[in-house]
């Protein structure tokens, strides 16, 4: 039994030291004998650990060319990388886990998201403002089918504000003059004039003005015209306007001064204007009256640059 202990003891003894860097058996004293057997002892404990593979290796020591090209490191070997810019985006391929099962609270708007929890929240931090979905039906009057099916945009109770011409809007609170198409050299643009009234009324163009053509009517009468102006500003022989009289039913023609001339009753009852400025995106017209005129031009502007 005494000699199964000692032989484990020997055999033991070996792995206990090759699991750490070795150590000496035996330290020398200057002055004194060196026993070869100690000697032989510690070079046996060096030889026995390099033999049975190092596993103690220096801090810093190890660089990628240590690292063998099939060495197959396990990810469970590797810890979390956390630190931005550590990963590329062009190296991820494959499928990506859900979102959703991944975030709580909101992803913020710098992040890809929206930072809220609630479509209208999500307009809001979005600069989209408050426009809602309109899911009723549309009437066909308003552009829609007036299908219960159809899901719409509510334009009507959500945006303030105008949509400028260039993004397909008019640039207006109201219908009072608008573009109709413009591109470089000529515009077409309706507006109204209250005939009861006189002031001046402004034309968007998009470029200065160089001739103005009109075509005007008063609905529900017989009051209708064409008209022509240079754009001089002083009436004069720029301006000129080929106009119905209502009251004789005949036709006539203004050539002095007015480039619209609304004839309700010869020469008493009439309003008229013509352009008297222009700028770099507009023209002015500046109407009169004679008499008390009633009802409201209808006018079609046909501007060249």
């Amino acid at each position: 039994m005494k000699k199964l202990i000692l032989l484990l003891t020997i055999l033991l003894i070996p792995i206990f030291a090759w699991s750490a860097p070795p150590t000496r058996s035996y330290v020398y004293t200057a002055g004194t004998s060196i026993n070869p057997d100690k000697v032989t002892a510690n070079e046996d404990n060096l030889f026995t650990y390099v033999q049975g593979g190092i596993d103690t290796i220096k801090d810093g020591t190890i660089v990628n060319a240590d690292i063998s090209s099939s060495a197959a490191i396990s990810d469970s070997k590797l810890d979390t990388i956390t630190t931005a810019g550590k990963v590329d985006t062009d190296a991820l391929t494959g499928t990506f886990a859900d979102l959703g099962t991944l975030l709580t609270g909101t992803l913020a708007v710098a992040d890809g998201g929206t930072a809220a929890t609630t479509a209208a929240d999500a307009r809001t931090n979005l600069g989209l403002g408050t426009v809602a979905v309109y899911d009723s039906p549309l009437p066909i009057a308003n552009g829609g089918t007036a299908s219960a099916s159809t899901t719409y945009c509510d334009l009507t109770a959500n945006v303030t504000g105008t949509l400028p011409v260039g993004n397909g809007g008019t640039g207006l609170t109201a219908l009072t003059t608008f573009l109709l198409t413009t591109d470089t050299r000529m515009t077409v643009a309706y507006t109204t004039w209250d005939t009861t009234t006189t002031g001046t009324l402004a034309v968007t163009t998009g470029f200065t003005p160089t001739k103005v053509i009109f075509f005007y009517e008063d609905q529900g009468t017989k009051e209708f015209g064409i008209g022509l102006d240079d754009c001089s500003g002083g009436g004069g022989a720029g301006s000129m306007s080929l106009y119905m009289d209502a009251t004789a039913n005949t036709w006539d023609t203004q050539t002095t001064v007015y480039s619209i001339f609304d004839c309700e009753n010869g020469a008493t009852t009439h309003s008229k204007a013509y352009i008297t400025s222009t700028n770099a995106t507009s023209f002015t017209l500046t109407f009169s009256k004679t008499g008390s005129p009633t009802g409201t031009l209808n006018i079609i502007c046909i501007a060249f640059k």
